[in-house]
């Protein structure tokens, strides 16, 4: 894309993304603001918001800066939310602005700085009138607001932070901004004054006030003076509020106007006249407080101060700064009375010469303020300043075309207008000034019908104005962006009737007034010209809105005008490429005025001499075009401008060659006799331009320096044209007996087209890739006998062996390129050459595939490759091999040119030329295996671009590629579009390409691919290879995964000592053995892990991993770390096997004493190598001591030293005590002694006492208070307040490992101990529980509550009782392993329930307790066998059981992964996601990982969510009122009522809210450390490191939140706020980054059920009561 497009394309992205962006802000917007995002609506606003936060939105915000209509549908949802929070805000917290914790400074702010930061982004954006409009215009607010404007600004109170004295300038700007919206308020200011103005309040830069001068209009005057005179954008509201508060009339009546006024021109007389120092400031805020007042007064208002408004103007102009120049601008005195001509003059005068002035700003002020004088003048002086202007710009030379003086001899006629304009001389600053200033005219109709004609040929000039400053950079943008301005005012300001009247005498601007009329279509013309071929984006925008008005406005009077707007639409006149070619074309179709002016307009600087190459190939393609559809008319412009050879510049030259080129090429492909005699004209005209003497030559390629290449691209390209051309008209007369110089003419123009062919060579990288081809392949059609053209293959061939070719590489692809092009000729056109030079030529191009040669020479040559090649495979007499050795080697190719693998190139086109050649030839199966294999290897290769083209490749010829004998060949048969859009960095794609790995021809060379992508791929690749291979190696047959492993070695052992894929293979193997993937593939794991491990057996030799160590000892040299790190993990994984444990600890060992002398690179990230060698030598010798050298005890242990060892056992006891005591950080927390001494505290009352400790806590608390030490290292706290500062959402927070480990689930992500890898776990399943998902699982969940309600149908009418815990327990069930696991055990359809899973889950949770008390136990039990654990605690076969049961689902998950496709299933699966996802790396997918993920969902899914249903349903019916308003509510609802409909019901909502308090969730305590810093509890401070816990229970019967805990009172829920409230202290599914992610399904489970369950069933309790559903262990 070139730059000039740029801003085009980045437009489209823009509209293309705009929905999103807003969709973004609008979801962006709540959580920015408000605490208590789950209210409806929240009300808790924010206090501070990070920094980071508010740039993200403002950065979204102000994406819209170049196309903000787009933002116009989000504008209400996104200012009002902020405009609320601010008000809420100042209303409520207006002290806290100042309570900024000091350690946040540099990244928290003020959440009103954030708020007028997003709305003074909004300003910029959309304009500050758009805005304001969504202020509050409460009376009420104006108070408050003052009131914490000065509070901020003006701090009174000392030592308060630095933020009170640094209110920012957006902040200002945004509250003066809505105090000016509130000063247009009805109500007098009196009325609303609450008290009068502080003295202090006052600044000594503002007019004396009267003492009956409202308070709230003192401080608000004082605001706006203090204000106005700011540097900062402040000072333009301040200039807006006191404008609009000297325009109120009670404030009118106080003589408030004239006051300011006089002390205003006071003030600025005392500084020009040296009484008080200059400031620039206080002039320009004077001014500009002067220039609103004006425009906002009527002339009788402002009359008395005219002269002396005007006197201090002139004098503060002499200043000659920017600011006052504008000021002075805007501050243009509108009509009055005053007779004083001479001061008119000069305003005038000065305005006139500001229009040239070098700042924008003071142009546009200018030209602004003349229109508005102009407005106000009478017709005769209108006439003379219009004269004015116009003499101006012909003073500059500018207007040459307009021959006469208009005033003089009236409107000009068409003739009289000259052929040339030039703009060489002009200023484009001054003619923007003039052509703006004549546009604000038209818009505001004061340009007279006697003046319009001039004006608007003054206009369409404009549109065609260009200069371009010496960097090359545009200024004649701005002059053509101001005429599409005054375009726009003509069609919107003035009646058809007006401008038909006139439009006889508008002077067109293009130079061939003959085909455009003068008149009222000239306009349009004009437009349309603009609008397709302009440069500038928003400039063609311009011209297609001003074409909208012209045609809406004044319809029938342009050509097709309805049909011309919807090809010139807005929108697609954006892009230019799109707007040059379709806008362009469509429009030259309607009408030949339109063709005419587009073709003048292409030969001009838009398009064919346009600096930009790209769009001069683009415009010459368009006239080609043209001239195709609408025959020799379009060539007549072209002719001429060739003819007269007044191309300027080799840029314009070469692009009258191309638009001449396509012009030719496209007359070639038509025949009739009129045609021919037109084809015979072109040739004859064209032909010169090839000449040695024509505009460009031979010399120019060598002359031209950097734009030598357009040269020969203008010659190449004429001379294919005219080959074209040739061929078209002539038939060849290939007679072999023709003699050599049978046409001298052939051989004169073959000799310096050859010359311009060999010359181009070198330029070919520069080149579209046709053009040297091409121009080759014309030479040849030229050419008339069989003789030439053998002489011109011969020359070409010839010229290989030059020098230049030979040094030269780009020249090489030239030439390649030209020997390519003539050979597809000859085979097409004369079959009797290929014979003689097939072999030639075929050996020519296999030659520049050698190692040696240059990338580029490579390419090339595969790229022009394959007729040759053909076209010789047909000659039995032919050796292909060198062929095949060619495309082996490119396949191979692994070149580095300046830092850069450019090798990839040349493998990526030798795929495609072997794609290629597979349809074409038939390659024995030898070759195709060979050349195919590395095609596999490459599809596996880690960079992108290489496995993409693989890739489409093996789809597209799959027989040529794959053995047929694989199952999974018939899925690129059957599913190939499918397969061509599997993403090749996917483990799906990595999964299907391993399973080719089995046929041991593609073996290797895939497995070379796969190396470089498990090694060192990006991470996302790299994960998808890791867990590619991991899921290979351990679900294919022993035998194949051993065959994997012998290749992996093979190609480690070839690649040493310093092979390319040495490292990442090595790579491989250590995460293979690090990951104990060997073991598990290649035999069974038995359970023991002490058991005997062996290596996979090579099939080579039997010491094949013997002599792996003995050569890696030869890699222990250098200083590369990560090489390092590969070759002590190497090493560890196979300390870990019998085979090598002993000579690979030896290794590491000799590694960690000869690393002293390697030097290790000193960076700070950099870790210490010695420690980490030092490390894993340690770990493997005590795992070897440990498991491999275990003797029994090496003597006997003498009486001393028992006694001894008991003494010292003592002794440490003794001073363990003390320091827990009395030195621990945690001695000063009240607590028992004994707690604070032993863990075994709690042990005596969870395991003597069963399960008692929770309430011991609560007696605790009673006694020592709110935070009590219950261990050595652990706190509990029982303060409601402070719940959310443990459990919180913010930081990082870990669980105890005491807690976790007692129920050996570490592996889960309930059970993960450390935050970052909870987060890593959590965030692969977490998803699938969100509130969109529940609710499209709801029918899942209504089909298994039908299925209870069958059941419990079963049990109407008969006498017996049903078990509703154990129900419950089994729909639960049921719900939570169909959607984790995508199965259940039906255990609803149980004939007694199952209460054996009861049982289960109540023995788990108990045996926590034991467990906890001896570490340890609960990590060995899955390597006891489990019939010795039911033998020896028979109690325990229930968990054994429901280990096995997770065991084998978790391996059924693994073992299916390959079939699993989520489109056959109703619903996904959760445990299959966790399994597919990429977020996860390989180790997190372990049989061990998956199964503890699986025990999690099925014992938390099932327990907690049933606990809650049955201690509801026994609180509702032992409460009769409670069942009544129950049904009452849900017969209301209906029998089909969804679950967004049951959610909405307040009295359901309320009886489970009050259920799910009275059934904890998880009732014990849950502990949570701070890893990163200390909590702080009152006086008390924990540090890092110390397990803190709260216990739902205790926080559930909080009677200061809930008064009478105990009782079962749902209507606590159901008052106004009440729900709000109280569910803050509602923590059954626990709070903060651990809170239960399965919350929305246990709602639903919840809603659903009891509604049901209520709805359909008449029931009585049996038996049970109130101590049956109490906590009491």
């Amino acid at each position: 894309m070139d730059d000039e497009q740029a801003d085009d394309y980045s437009d489209i992205k823009l509209q293309r993304d705009s929905a999103n962006l807003r969709e973004e802000i609008c979801a962006s917007i709540p959580l920015f603001l408000y605490q208590d995002i789950d209210a409806s609506p929240p009300s808790l606003v924010r206090k501070w918001v990070k920094q980071s936060n508010t740039a993200k939105l403002a950065a979204l915000v102000n994406t819209f800066q170049e196309w903000p209509q787009l933002l116009d549908t989000s504008l209400r949802p996104i200012a009002e939310p902020l405009i609320f929070a601010f008000k809420h805000y100042i209303q409520r917290y207006p002290d806290r602005y100042f309570k900024l914790p000091q350690r946040h400074l540099d990244s928290i702010e003020p959440l009103p700085r954030a708020v007028c930061k997003l709305l003074y982004t909004l300003c910029k954006v959309r304009g500050t009138n758009v805005i304001s409009i969504f202020f509050s215009n409460e009376p009420s607010l104006l108070e408050p607001l003052l009131d914490a404007f000065e509070m901020w600004a003006f701090p009174r109170i000392e030592g308060q932070p630095s933020i009170a004295n640094s209110l920012t300038w957006e902040e200002k700007y945004i509250i003066l901004l809505w105090l000016s919206h509130l000063t247009q308020t009805p109500f007098d200011l009196a009325i609303i004054s609450s008290s009068d103005a502080e003295e202090s309040s006052h600044t000594p830069l503002m007019p004396p006030l009267l003492s009956n001068f409202p308070g709230v209009a003192q401080r608000l005057l004082a605001l706006g003076f203090r204000h106005l005179f700011s540097v900062s954008k402040e000072h333009d509201a301040a200039k807006l509020l006191l404008v609009r508060l000297c325009m109120r009339p009670d404030m009118h009546r106080l003589g408030l106007k004239q006051s300011c006024i006089e002390w205003l021109l006071h003030s600025l007389g005392r500084l020009l006249d040296g009484s008080e120092p200059m400031s620039i400031y206080r002039v320009l805020g004077g001014l500009s407080f002067l220039a609103g007042f004006f425009k906002s007064c009527d002339g009788v208002s402002i009359a008395p101060f005219v002269m002396t408004v005007l006197d201090c103007t002139e004098k503060i102009s002499a200043v000659g700064t920017i600011n006052t120049r504008t000021a002075y601008g805007s501050a243009a005195v509108p009509d009055s009375d005053a007779d004083n001509m001479t001061s008119l003059g000069n305003i005038i005068d000065h305005l006139m010469t500001c229009l040239g002035d070098k700042d924008n700003a003071v142009r546009f002020a200018a030209s602004k303020a003349l229109s508005v004088v102009t407005q106000k003048l009478d017709p005769d002086m209108k006439e003379q300043l219009l004269d004015a202007l116009t003499e101006r710009l012909r003073a500059d030379g500018i207007l040459r075309e307009i021959a006469n003086d208009t005033a003089a001899t009236g409107p000009l006629k068409p003739h009289e207008a000259c052929s040339e304009k030039d703009f060489s001389t002009a200023d484009p600053l001054q003619w923007q000034g003039l052509i703006l200033t004549m546009s604000h005219l038209l818009y505001r109709h004061s340009v007279p019908e006697a003046k319009l004609p001039t004006v608007v040929g003054l206009l369409m000039n404009a549109l065609d104005f260009e200069q371009r400053s010496s960097t090359g950079a545009s200024t004649g943008s701005m002059v053509r962006d101001a005429a599409c301005f005054g375009m726009w005012s003509v069609a919107r300001k003035y009646t058809t009737t007006e401008l038909m009247r006139t439009a006889g005498s508008i002077v067109g601007s293009r130079r061939n007034p003959r085909h455009l009329t003068s008149g009222f279509p000239v306009l349009a013309v004009e437009l349309v010209l603009t609008a397709a071929l302009d440069p500038e984006g928003n400039i063609r925008r311009a011209a297609s809105a001003a074409l909208q008005e012209l045609v809406g406005r004044h319809p029938g009077v342009v050509p097709r005008g309805i049909d011309l707007v919807q090809i010139v639409d807005y929108q697609v006149v954006g892009l230019r490429s799109r707007a040059m070619s379709d806008v362009a074309l469509q429009a030259a179709n309607l009408d030949r005025v339109y063709l005419y002016a587009l073709v003048d307009g292409l030969l001009s600087w838009r398009a064919i001499a346009s600096p930009n190459v790209v769009i001069r190939r683009h415009a010459a393609s368009v006239v080609g075009k043209m001239f195709r559809l609408h025959g020799s008319g379009p060539i007549a412009p072209l002719q001429q401008r060739v003819e007269d050879g007044r191309a300027q510049s080799l840029d314009e030259w070469h692009g009258l060659y191309l638009a001449l080129a396509e012009v030719v090429r496209r007359d070639s492909g038509t025949s009739c006799r009129s045609v021919t005699t037109r084809r015979d004209n072109l040739a004859g005209g064209s032909i010169q331009f090839l000449r040695e003497d024509g505009p460009i030559s031979t010399d120019d390629i060598v002359a031209k320096g950097k734009k030598a290449y357009l040269a020969a691209e203008a010659l190449c390209t004429m001379m294919s044209a005219l080959g074209e051309l040739s061929f078209a008209s002539v038939v060849d007369r290939d007679d072999e007996s023709a003699p050599p110089n049978k046409d001298s003419a052939d051989l004169e123009d073959f000799e310096y087209h050859m010359a311009i062919l060999e010359q181009s060579y070198e330029h070919s990288m520069h080149l579209p890739p046709i053009v040297i081809p091409a121009a080759a392949v014309s030479i040849f059609h030229q050419l008339r006998g069989l003789t030439h053209k053998r002489l011109l293959l011969d020359n070409i061939l010839h010229a290989g062996k030059g020098p230049v070719i030979g040094r030269i590489p780009e020249a090489r692809v030239g030439w390649i390129a030209a020997l390519g092009g003539v050979f597809q000729a000859c085979s097409e056109r004369t079959p009797a050459l290929i014979d003689e030079c097939c072999v030639s030529v075929h050996d020519a191009l296999i030659s520049q595939l050698g190692e040696q040669s240059h990338w580029l020479s490579k390419t090339a040559a595969l790229r022009h490759l394959y007729q040759p090649v053909y076209l010789a495979f047909l000659r039995s007499d032919l050796n292909m091999m060198p062929l095949h050795q060619a495309l082996l080697d490119c396949l191979d190719d692994r070149s580095v040119a300046n830092s850069r693998e450019v090798g990839s190139e040349v493998r990526m086109q030798a795929i495609e030329t072997i794609g290629a050649f597979n349809e074409a030839m038939h390659w024995n199966e030898a070759q195709r295996v060979e050349v195919f294999g590395r095609v596999c290897g490459l599809a596996l290769e880690k960079i992108d671009k290489i496995r993409d083209s693989a890739w489409r490749c093996i789809v597209k010829y799959p027989d040529a590629v794959l053995p047929k004998v694989n199952r999974c060949v018939h899925v690129l048969y059957t599913e190939p579009e499918r397969m061509a859009a599997l993403s090749t960095s996917s483990v799906m794609y990595f999964n299907f390409m391993l399973n080719f790995c089995n046929d041991h021809r593609l073996r290797p060379a895939m497995m070379r691919g796969l190396i470089t992508s498990a090694s060192s791929g990006g991470e996302a690749l790299l994960s998808a290879a890791r867990l590619a291979i991991s899921r290979f190696v351990t679900t294919c047959p022993a035998a194949d995964a051993e065959m994997f492993y012998d290749s992996l070695l093979a190609i480690i052992h070839t690649e040493l000592p310093a092979g390319r894929l040495l490292w990442p293979g090595l790579e491989v193997l250590a995460f293979l053995l690090e990951t104990d993937i060997i073991q598990y593939s290649i035999e069974p794991f038995n359970g023991d892990w002490l058991s005997t491990t062996r290596l996979p057996r090579s099939s080579s030799s039997s010491t094949e991993w013997r002599t792996l160590l003995d050569k890696l000892a030869a890699l222990q040299k250098g200083s590369n770390l990560r090489n390092w790190n590969t070759l002590v993990q190497v090493y560890t994984g196979l300390a870990r096997y019998d085979e090598s444990c002993e000579r690979a600890l030896a290794k590491l060992k000799r590694l960690h004493e000869t690393q002293a002398g390697v030097p290790v690179p000193s960076t700070a990230t950099s870790p210490n190598l010695g420690a980490l060698i030092s490390h894993h030598v340690e770990l493997c010798t005590s795992l070897f001591d440990i498991f491999h050298k275990m003797q029994g005890v090496a003597a006997q242990i003498t009486d001393r030293a028992v006694l001894g060892l008991f003494i010292a056992f003592i002794f440490y006891l003794v001073l363990r005590s003390s320091y827990r005591l009395f030195l621990s950080p945690l001695s000063s927390i009240p607590g028992p002694p004994l707690a604070a001494l032993t863990v075994h505290y709690q042990t005596y009352y969870n395991v003597i006492k069963g399960g008692q400790f929770l309430f011991k806590i609560q007696d605790l608390h009673r006694r020592y208070g709110p935070i009590v030490r219950i261990g050595p290292n652990e706190i509990h706290i029982n303060d409601p307040e402070f719940y959310e500062q443990i459990y919180s959402l913010h930081g990082r927070w870990d669980k105890d490992p005491a807690f976790v480990n007692q129920f050996d689930n570490t592996d889960s992500a309930f059970g993960t101990i450390h935050h970052d890898l909870h987060r890593i776990r959590r965030r692969a399943f977490h998803s699938f529980f969100s509130k969109q998902k529940i609710i499209s699982l709801e029918p899942l969940i209504q089909s298994c509550v039908d299925k209870l309600c069958q059941r419990l149908e079963d049990f109407a009418g008969t006498d017996k009782e049903v078990p509703i815990r154990h129900a419950y327990e089994c729909l639960t069930n049921d719900i939570v392993m169909e959607y984790t696991l995508g199965n259940s055990d039906h255990s609803v359809e149980h004939p007694d329930f199952n209460p054996a899973l009861h049982e289960t889950i109540k023995l788990l949770g108990m045996s926590g307790h034991y467990m906890k008390l001896i570490p340890g136990v609960q990590s060995m039990l899955p390597f006891v066998p489990p019939s010795l654990v039911t033998f020896l605690v028979p109690a325990m076969a229930p968990i054994v059981a429901l280990q096995k049961q997770c065991n084998s689902l978790a391996s059924t998950i693994i073992s299916s992964a390959p079939s699993y496709d989520p489109k056959s299933r109703s619903h996904p699966t959760v445990c299959h996601e966790i399994f597919y996802s990429d977020e996860l790396p390989p180790s997190e997918k372990t049989l061990r990982r998956m199964q503890h993920e699986i025990e999690t969902f099925v014992v938390a899914g099932t327990e907690t969510t049933a606990h809650a249903l049955a201690c509801t349903t026994f609180h509702v019916l032992n409460d009769p009122a409670v069942l009544r308003a129950l049904k009452a509510e849900l017969a209301t609802a209906g029998g089909d009522a969804t679950l967004q409909t049951l959610e909405q019901l307040p009295f359901l909502t309320a009886v489970i809210l009050e259920g799910l308090r009275l059934s904890y969730g998880v009732a014990t305590r849950l502990p949570r450390i701070a890893p990163d810093g200390a909590i702080r509890y009152g006086r008390y401070t924990i540090p890092p490191g110390t397990p803190v816990s709260m216990s739902s229970m205790l926080l559930h019967h909080n009677p200061s939140i809930f008064p009478d805990p105990l009782t079962y009172h749902p209507q606590r829920w159901m008052g106004p706020g009440q729900r709000q409230r109280l569910e803050k202290y509602l923590v059954n599914f626990s709070k903060g980054t651990r809170q239960c992610v399965g919350i929305n399904l246990a709602m639903a489970e919840l809603y659903i059920t009891l509604a049901a369950v209520f709805q359909r069933f008449e029931m009585r309790l049996f038996e049970t009561e109130r101590k049956d559903v109490t906590l009491c262990r």
